[in-house]
């Protein structure tokens, strides 16, 4: 096992950090259905070493990317896992459809105001009560 580096007391560490781009997401995507092509991953659920492999493809698709498979690579997983989910629940919903050639879920505006009224307009209603609870503890 390798020893730590000991830090003096009061020095800073300088950490790198590699920022997820737009470049990024059709290598990784590539990488993903490779992977669910070898069978390793499987509805979504990944086996064992999944992300390290994909930061050694990764490495190999865009050389110096840095990226990690932890955190890095697990949360990009992750969030286009639930975009992809919130997608299909969408389309799945009545009055909504798929675009083909914007590729993207489309809607009467009826149906897109009824769907804001629903959805985003209760975030609107939670943040109010989190508002007045933060104002009352100071």
């Amino acid at each position: 096992m390798g020893r730590r580096k000991k830090v003096p007391v009061g020095e800073a560490v300088k950490t790198e950090y590699n920022f997820w781009n737009a470049a990024h997401d059709t290598p990784f995507v590539e990488c993903l259905l490779d992977l669910t092509e070898r069978g390793l991953i499987t509805n979504g659920n990944c086996k064992n070493g999944v992300f390290r492999e994909i930061q050694r493809m990764m490495e190999k698709k865009v050389p110096d990317c840095g990226l990690k498979s932890k955190p890095t690579i697990q949360n990009r997983y992750k969030k286009l896992k639930h975009w992809y989910h919130s997608t299909v629940l969408m389309r799945n919903q009545s009055g909504f459809g798929w675009d083909v050639q914007k590729e993207c879920v489309s809607a009467d505006n009826a149906v897109w105001d009824v769907f804001l009224e629903v959805c985003y307009f209760s975030y609107f209603d939670l943040y109010t009560k989190q508002k007045g609870l933060v104002e009352l503890q100071w």
